[in-house]
C-alpha cells in the first residue's frame, strides 16, 4: 500500500469550494503513479519496452466534497488479475483522518508498436503482491463498492466540445480526466441544475482515445433526476467515453 498527500486548493474546487471530479481523478492519477515509480519502476519503463498503461475504467464514490483547504490523505493499492489486467483502489481521507470517500480504477497494457493488448509484464505482478486478509475495514469497503450504471429513457441532448491545446496530454491524446470535466461543463445551460446539485459519484469507461488531430467532441447526454448519462464522441461518431455521474442537492 501506498499513502500520499495532496491539498486541496482553489483550482480543484468549483464556486461553491465542492471538489470537481477532474480535480480528484487527477489526484488520484498522481497516487498512482508515485506508487508505481516508489516502487522500482522510473515513468518511462514500460515505454523502453514499448509498452504503456492504458486505464479502461475509473470509479469515485464521495461523501463530502466541500474540501477546499483540506489535506487529502489517499491509500492506494493494487490487485492483479493474473498477467491481464490491474484494478487499483483508493481509500480517500481528509485532514481528520475521517473516511471521505473511495474509488478504484482499472488498468491494461497495450504494445504500442503493435496497437494490441499486452500482458502484464511478470515483474511488476511480482511488485504488487495481494494479501485479502490484510485489508484494512476501508480497503475492503473501496473493493465493494458497486459501479453507478445510469439507464434512462429521457431526452438525449447534445453539446460541442472544442479540444483545447492542453487538453492534450504527453501521449499526443486528451488526458483522462478532460472527460469527466467535458461531461459536467455538458450540464451548463441547464437552468440551475448545476448551481443546485453537486456531484458525489461517477464511473467512467473509457472507450477510444481521442488523439490530438482531432478539434472538436460531442457529448451526448441525458439527466434522470439526480443522475445523468453521457456518451462522449468524436465528430466523425467514434464513441470514446461513457461517464455516470451521481449528485446530491447541495446544501450551502
Amino acid at each position: 500500500m501506498y499513502t500520499d498527500y495532496h491539498v486541496v486548493d482553489f483550482r480543484d474546487v468549483d464556486r461553491n469550494y465542492n471538489i470537481k471530479l477532474s480535480a480528484l481523478l487527477q489526484i488520484l492519477s498522481t497516487a498512482a503513479t508515485k506508487d508505481f515509480h516508489y516502487s522500482g519502476f522510473d515513468p518511462m519503463y514500460l515505454n523502453r519496452k514499448n509498452l504503456a498503461w492504458v486505464i479502461y475504467e475509473a470509479q469515485i464514490d464521495m461523501d463530502v466534497t466541500k474540501l477546499y483547504a483540506n489535506i487529502l490523505k489517499v491509500e492506494t493499492f493494487v490487485k492483479c488479475t493474473k498477467n491481464v489486467y490491474c484494478t487499483r483502489y483508493y481509500v480517500i481521507y481528509d485532514d481528520k483522518d475521517n473516511l471521505i470517500g473511495t474509488g478504484a480504477s482499472k488498468w491494461v497494457v497495450v504494445d504500442t508498436v503493435k496497437k494490441s493488448l499486452s500482458k502484464v509484464p511478470d515483474e511488476i505482478i511480482s511488485a504488487y503482491p495481494f494479501d485479502e486478509k490484510a485489508l484494512t475495514e476501508n480497503q475492503k469497503l473501496a473493493m465493494s463498492k458497486e459501479k453507478l450504471k445510469v439507464k434512462s429513457d429521457k431526452e438525449i441532448k447534445e453539446k460541442i466540445f472544442d479540444i483545447r491545446y492542453f487538453d492534450i496530454d504527453p501521449n499526443y491524446h486528451v488526458n483522462n480526466t478532460v472527460y469527466a470535466a467535458w461531461a459536467i461543463e455538458s450540464l451548463d445551460g441547464e437552468g440551475d441544475f448545476l448551481a443546485k446539485n453537486v456531484s458525489k459519484s461517477v464511473n467512467i469507461v473509457f472507450k477510444n482515445e481521442c488523439p490530438y488531430t482531432q478539434k472538436q467532441v460531442k457529448v451526448k447526454y441525458q439527466i434522470d433526476n439526480n443522475q445523468t448519462h453521457h456518451e462522449i464522441y468524436s465528430i466523425d461518431d467514434n464513441l470514446l467515453c461513457l461517464v455516470d455521474i451521481k449528485f446530491d442537492e447541495l446544501k450551502l
